[in-house]
């Protein structure tokens, strides 16, 4: 035989011992990533100022981004964005306007320039306004917008015109949900922040008045350009009902669309969340359904959705069966329990940020909840998989005495996952970041789902 043959011969063998040379994974999927500040965990912390994270991103140089909002009991407003790295950090960067006495961040995106967008408001004026920055620099760009580097949002002010999400479409263009008494209100700007013209012909449309809405919860657009906004009925105590406003691209209002959760109750509350669009193009919102006479029993609810033909939605019975999931996140009195945030990985799970409550009176007892769903809305076994909690991490960052975690946004980042939110003390919050394994790692550092490179030479005849 020659020495190809042989070599040829030789190497099935050679790749099946290879493969089960150590096929016992050392981490599971959903632990702690050690590569992440050494356990995984990471808390900003400031000794004057309550903490709220109001944004997370992923910057285009892979480091994580977020938009902090700090507060002394009202008295005092400080708006903040910072990029963390694996084991290092960036300053942190004020947001601010000339005349601001104090900022509020509603949520912050990266352009496809890799500038940062932050969606603000000004105090005491209540300006509404749109920044850029000159990322990593915290610089403005002094290109855009009509005040080098900011642009006004509406005439209204901010108590009355309440902002939502922010979103940057594939153009480039700053899609801007918001609320104006009961209805819902978009505004998209060009690049360089001015309004856009395309657009409902000023920059600015609006959903229909049906007297009945409350808050916008969600804003996702598709790759070609259709808003959907996500907002919550009004009717306390007796409304199970997510509802969609879909527009299209020219800001045209194409629909109004209720979806209804059926868990049995005497009273029922929803309260959505978030929303997100899905590589394959299925929307899905997240949120959370109340149900009982105190509303004290919680259920996680998820539904999908695909845009038609027609341009309007309609639920995918791909998942769940009908486009609808719900899972139970705790017994009665779990009154911090709820789904707060959503993304869709490269496979179509669903990956799903928010807070449960053990219902323990004395203890630490609320806890950070990531939850992973796989494409057709069943809970995902392989993520950390427990006895009883199989598809759900609980997180404690354990500061010491009783603490409240609350998670309230997910992104991924480089195939990991990272939830973040607020870690309530006795005299104020914290903001808590954690990084998870998203794929199980076996002891040699190969991680399941990445693919394996092989080289083979071959010499001689």
């Amino acid at each position: 035989m020659s020495a190809r043959r042989l070599r040829l011969a030789l190497l099935p063998a050679l790749l099946l011992l290879l493969s089960g040379a150590d096929s016992a994974a050392a981490v599971v999927q959903g632990s702690n990533d050690p590569s992440f500040w050494s356990d995984g965990l990471r808390i900003y912390t400031d000794p004057n100022l309550s903490l709220n994270l109001a944004g997370l991103v992923v910057a285009p140089d892979g480091r994580l981004v977020y938009l902090a909002n700090g507060r002394d009991f009202d008295t005092v407003r400080i708006l903040t964005w910072r990029a963390v790295g694996d084991s290092t950090q960036g300053s942190a960067c004020a947001v601010s306007l000339p005349g601001g006495t104090g900022h509020d961040g509603f949520d912050l995106a990266f352009d496809g320039a890799g500038r940062l967008v932050v969606l603000a408001r000004s105090l005491p004026s209540d300006q509404l306004f749109v920044a850029r920055y000159l990322y990593p620099s915290c610089a403005l760009d002094p290109t855009f917008g009509s005040h080098a580097g900011w642009a006004g949002i509406g005439p209204e002010s901010g108590n009355e015109l309440l902002l939502g999400d922010l979103v940057v479409d594939a153009a480039g263009r700053i899609v801007i949900a918001a609320r104006l008494d009961h209805v819902a209100i978009l505004f998209r700007l060009l690049p360089d922040g001015d309004p856009d013209p395309g657009f409902s012909g000023d920059g600015r449309a609006s959903a229909p008045d049906h007297g009945f809405l409350r808050d916008v919860t969600g804003l996702a657009v598709s790759s070609d350009g259709r808003p959907v906004v996500l907002m919550s009925a009004a009717a306390a105590g007796d409304s199970s009902t997510f509802v969609f406003e879909v527009f299209d691209g020219a800001g045209g209002h194409v629909e109004t669309l209720e979806v209804p959760f059926e868990v049995a109750g005497t009273q029922e509350l929803a309260r959505p969340a978030a929303l997100t669009f899905g590589a394959d193009g299925r929307l899905v919102a997240a949120g959370s359904l109340r149900v009982g006479h105190n509303l004290g029993d919680v259920w996680g609810v998820v539904a999908a959705l695909r845009i038609t033909a027609s341009g309007g939605l309609a639920l995918d019975p791909t998942f769940g069966g009908d486009g609808r999931v719900e899972y139970r996140l705790t017994g009665s009195s779990g009154t911090h329990s709820d789904l707060a945030d959503v993304t869709v990985d490269d496979d179509g799970r669903v990956v799903l940020a928010g807070t449960w409550d053990m219902n323990q009176v004395g203890a630490n007892n609320v806890a950070m909840l990531v939850m992973r769903l796989l494409p057709d809305g069943l809970r995902d076994p392989s993520f950390y998989p427990t006895a009883l909690t199989s598809g759900i991490r609980l997180l404690q960052f354990d500061e010491g005495g009783v603490t409240t975690d609350y998670g309230s946004r997910i992104v991924l980042q480089g195939g990991r996952i990272v939830v973040g939110g607020e870690l309530v003390v006795a005299d104020g919050a914290d903001l808590g970041l954690a990084r998870l394994l998203a794929r199980a790692v076996f002891s040699d550092g190969f991680e399941s789902g990445n693919p394996a490179t092989w080289s083979v030479v071959l010499n001689g005849p």
